[in-house]
């Protein structure tokens, strides 16, 4: 039975989307040409500008994709320190997980990090929607636990964020050379570093 012709242009318009991430994260918005794009998804220029219309409306469908990909990890870090365990535990729950999600989301992690270099900051409607809720969230949270002000814990919150996600990002061999320990597993090391850390700048 042959697919639908709805169901092929979805899958068409994902490997196109899929492509976009990579090369814009890999090469950013004015490195990466919508003939690599279509070049990357084996499609033709035409079909590229069919689904997205131009460069600036793919890469956009991509700040939304990466925003999707990682606003599941918003949801769980929120459950994860909701969980009925002592704060240091949920901490370092959340950031082990928090770590192991970038990790393995990469491509959109590292579009997340482009955007910061290149602008100075997430762009204010998406920051609103996206980061100003979970920051709130999590220091209301933590800050009912500790007694301390949620808005103090803010910038140590996002510290820890941007730590995390900017080691997550990290290829092994950059990984290494940080931790400078030919005994020690360099991503566990990172994790572990990263837990303390967290908790150091947490529980003051």
């Amino acid at each position: 039975m042959a697919r639908p012709v709805n169901a092929d242009a979805a899958a068409t318009r994902e490997r196109i989307l899929q492509s976009a991430l990579a090369l814009f994260s890999a090469g950013g918005l004015a490195g990466t040409s919508v003939r690599q794009i279509a070049a990357h998804a084996g499609v033709s220029v035409a079909m590229t500008h069919h689904y997205f219309g131009n460069k600036a409306g793919l890469y956009d469908a991509c700040i939304e994709e990466m925003y999707a990909e990682l606003g599941a990890l918003s949801a769980h870090l929120q459950q994860t320190l909701s969980a009925d365990s002592s704060l240091p535990e949920l901490i370092e729950g959340a950031v082990r997980s928090g770590f192991r999600f970038a990790r393995e989301h990469r491509i959109a992690t590292r579009l997340l990090w482009r955007q910061v270099v290149a602008a100075g900051k997430l762009d204010e409607p998406r920051r609103l929607r996206n980061q100003a809720p979970f920051l709130d969230a999590v220091s209301a949270g933590i800050g009912a636990m500790t007694g301390q002000p949620a808005a103090a814990l803010r910038l140590p919150i996002q510290t820890v964020v941007m730590l995390t996600s900017r080691y997550a990002i990290s290829e092994d061999t950059e990984l290494a050379f940080f931790v400078n320990d030919d005994s020690a597993e360099p991503v566990q090391a990172v994790e572990d570093h990263l837990v303390a850390v967290a908790r150091r700048l947490l529980l003051a």
